[in-house]
């Protein structure tokens, strides 16, 4: 179907939903970087992103889910999908005991105050992690010795048919911040996690030291998407980055971090090909230099 008539199709039956054409997807990374989405909706309910999913569907239309956008390099020349944001729809959270199930759009931080307000452990390191739940599960997301995969009790997903289902622990696999729901051709609509008992001072005072120790050692007063590489074998690569005399290396706007080798910032007017092409010489100097290959912790989206 042409774009038009796709557009209006949106449009037409997504009436509760917020539903835009050729949205700068800058707006919606943490990077300030991307050109547009063919067809950005907010569903306002669950109803109406299966609404969403099934057009998607019919018209062989491919979706792509946003959060805050923290992990991610979108191209230039934009994306040819429906982008879906699902942090109105799926950002409510729910006690009971020592379990919390919480959607997929409610933001890490939200999510790790609450818990503590409730005297819950297990959260506070989330606290400074930049996403929502859903991508957090995506990529294992974790700070220090701490993954959220390792609290995980289940997760309910949409397939891209329409049907939901809730995978239990054994069908899910965590690894360094990698899981297989990445694989899995799904949206990420719920989790349940299981939390531990704490003590509220002790977790508040925990997650304002992680709080002030990220503000002093990464370059938050940027745009940035975290950090850029994963840790390879033979150790952190922000020490590798640092070594091979790459901080403050640039390519147009996109610079390596002076304060913290391992992130790029978008020092004004950075393009995505900028940060590709940096990307690119960051693995090249590392690997001469040290023969240490890294690997993209990032996600990128459309043609680089």
């Amino acid at each position: 179907m042409p774009l038009n008539e796709l557009s209006n199709s949106f449009a037409t039956c997504l009436k509760e939903s917020i539903v835009r054409f050729n949205e700068r997807m800058s707006l919606y990374t943490s990077f300030k970087i991307g050109g547009n989405a063919d067809i950005f909706v907010v569903p306002s309910s669950l109803d109406e992103l299966v609404k969403i999913v099934n057009l998607a569907h019919n018209e062989q239309v491919a979706i792509n889910i946003i959060g805050n956008g923290s992990n991610l390099l979108v191209s230039d020349n934009g994306v040819r999908s429906v982008v879906v944001s699902c942090k109105t729809a799926m950002n409510k959270i729910s006690f009971s005991g020592n379990n919390v199930s919480v959607g997929a759009g409610c933001s890490l931080e939200t999510l790790s105050e609450e818990a503590a307000k409730m005297g819950l452990s297990g959260l506070e390191m989330a606290v400074g992690i930049p996403g929502t739940v859903g991508g957090a599960l995506i990529m294992n997301a974790g700070a220090h010795d701490y993954n959220i995969g390792n609290i995980v009790k289940n997760v309910t997903i949409l397939d891209l048919e329409g049907n939901k289902r809730v995978l239990d622990k054994k069908e899910l696999s965590f690894n360094y911040r990698y899981s297989n729901l990445r694989e899995l051709n799904c949206i990420i609509l719920n989790t349940e996690l299981v939390l531990a008992k704490g003590k509220k001072d002790r977790l508040f005072k925990i997650m304002n030291n992680e709080l002030q120790d990220r503000m002093r050692k990464f370059p938050l007063d940027y745009p940035n998407a975290g950090s850029i590489f994963k840790r390879p074998v033979e150790g952190f690569p922000g020490k590798w980055i640092e070594m091979a005399g790459c901080k403050g290396m640039r390519v147009g706007d996109a610079e390596v971090s002076t304060k913290h080798a391992n992130f790029i910032i978008n020092n004004g007017n950075a393009s995505a090909n900028d940060v590709m092409q940096l990307i690119r010489d960051i693995k090249k100097v590392v690997f001469d230099k040290f023969a240490v290959s890294l690997k993209e912790e990032i996600l990128y989206w459309g043609d680089m």
